[in-house]
């Protein structure tokens, strides 16, 4: 167990995903070659427009927003921004 302050050991996973898995979205040390695309692709069976669809109405949704509201705050602002370019 690690205390609350202490650090973790280099390597180490979150308490928040399950062993073996990551969450979706996250950074890998292993990613495919081809960039985020090809890992869409490859992890999730969908190509890359289908899965930015299915974000964006995610995003949308309060269950996600109480499920991961960090990430659903942060990818929101992005969201937001890149629309206003």
């Amino acid at each position: 167990m690690v205390e609350r302050g202490a650090s973790r050991a280099p390597g180490s996973r979150s308490a928040g995903a399950p062993p073996g898995r990551r969450r979706c979205g996250q950074p890998s040390d292993t990613e495919p070659p081809g960039g985020k695309e090809a890992a869409i692709d490859e992890q999730l069976g969908l190509k890359a427009v289908r899965y930015y669809q299915l974000l964006n109405r995610l995003l949308t949704r309060e269950a996600a927003l109480a499920y991961a509201p960090v990430t659903v705050n942060r990818l929101r602002r992005l969201h937001v921004s890149s629309s206003r370019l």
